[in-house]
C-alpha cells in the first residue's frame, strides 16, 4: 500500500510484520522514530547531495544519526539488499 502526504495525516495502517516508511525527512520527528524497530538510512552519496545540497545538509543529513543501519552506495548496495531482510 502506498500513501501520499495528505493521506498520511489520518491514515490507518493495518497490522503487519513489516511496515516500510520512507521519505527524506522520515527521521525528523522523534515520535515517529519511537515507533520504529529498525531505522535504515540509504546514503545516496554525492549525486543526491549535489543536486539538493542545501536542503540535504540542513535537514536530511542531520537525521542520519538516528538510523540503526546506514546503507552506503544508495540502491546499488546489493549486500544490504540481501542481508537486511534477515533482521526483519
Amino acid at each position: 500500500m502506498v500513501f501520499d502526504l495528505p493521506s498520511l495525516i489520518s491514515a490507518q495502517v493495518n497490522a503487519s510484520d513489516v511496515i516500510i516508511l520512507e521519505g527524506i525527512l522520515v527521521f525528523h520527528d522523534q515520535d515517529v522514530q519511537d515507533l520504529m524497530n529498525m531505522k535504515i538510512f540509504v546514503d545516496t552519496g554525492l549525486f543526491y547531495a549535489k543536486f539538493v545540497k542545501p536542503a540535504f545538509d540542513d535537514f536530511v543529513l542531520l537525521s542520519k544519526k538516528y538510523a540503526d543501519v546506514i546503507v552506503p552506495q544508495g540502491g546499488d548496495n546489493h549486500v544490504v539488499a540481501v542481508t537486511v531482510p534477515f533482521f526483519l
